[in-house]
């Protein structure tokens, strides 16, 4: 199925909904809804069953970024528009196929995130940064961009070891063992690096390399940082 058929679908389920006609209202993304979820039943039940998982992503759920929203081999989803998104994985940063499949989806997918990560956004401070459970979330908004502009980060709920790294081939052994050389001898050093490198990740292991009772000052984002 085309994703023109997907669009003109999801378009007649959003204009049978009643509450269509009241903008105020929050109108999707409420799973309770039943009036919603026997519009979008009767629309779909012919329907095979991954077209029905997608439609019903597109109302209820983060529309085509479930199909990559729980995989941790992915480090940053970047979303530039409705029909403009991106994944970084370590292989490189690729584009999604799919795309959201209306202007509502989209824009009530938005609001949840804001909502969820506390960010406030508007055309004095068009920008804004919170958290989502596992993502770092960055916001970017007009006048600043065209359309609204979001960065979700994968954040590593736990932390490995300068070992494990050097056996991931994060470094090589030889420095390792120099990196374990600076802490214990509490040399002065710099983490540097681009955005997505791992600087967040390498600290949290240089954190837990120190002895249990090594007095730490962190001047940082804490929700960022194991201790």
């Amino acid at each position: 199925m085309t994703n023109n058929h997907l669009k003109n679908i999801i378009h007649d389920i959003y204009e049978s909904y009643e509450p269509m006609n009241h903008m105020s209202q929050r109108l999707f993304n409420e799973k309770t809804d039943n009036e919603l979820h026997n519009i979008l039943t009767k629309k779909t039940d012919s329907l095979e069953k991954s077209v029905q998982k997608r439609i019903y992503d597109e109302v209820f759920n983060w529309g085509p970024l479930e199909s990559i929203r729980y995989q941790e081999d992915i480090f940053d989803i970047i979303i530039n528009g409705p029909e403009d998104i991106y994944y970084e994985t370590s292989s490189g940063m690729h584009q999604l196929k799919d795309s959201f499949l209306s202007s509502i989806s989209f824009k009530n997918f938005t609001e949840e995130i804001f909502k969820k990560s506390q960010i406030m956004v508007s055309q004095k401070t068009p920008f804004g940064n919170g958290k989502i459970n596992p993502f770092r979330v960055h916001a970017v908004t007009s006048p600043i961009t065209k359309s609204i502009t979001l960065t979700l980060r994968r954040h590593r709920p736990t932390v490995i070891s300068l070992s494990t790294m050097a056996e991931e081939n994060f470094f090589s052994t030889p420095q390792k063992d120099f990196l374990y050389q600076i802490i214990n001898n509490r040399k002065n050093f710099l983490v540097i690096g681009p955005t997505g490198s791992g600087k967040t990740t390498f600290l949290n292991s240089i954190i837990h390399s120190l002895h249990h009772f090594e007095r730490v000052v962190i001047v940082e984002d804490l929700s960022l940082i194991h201790i």
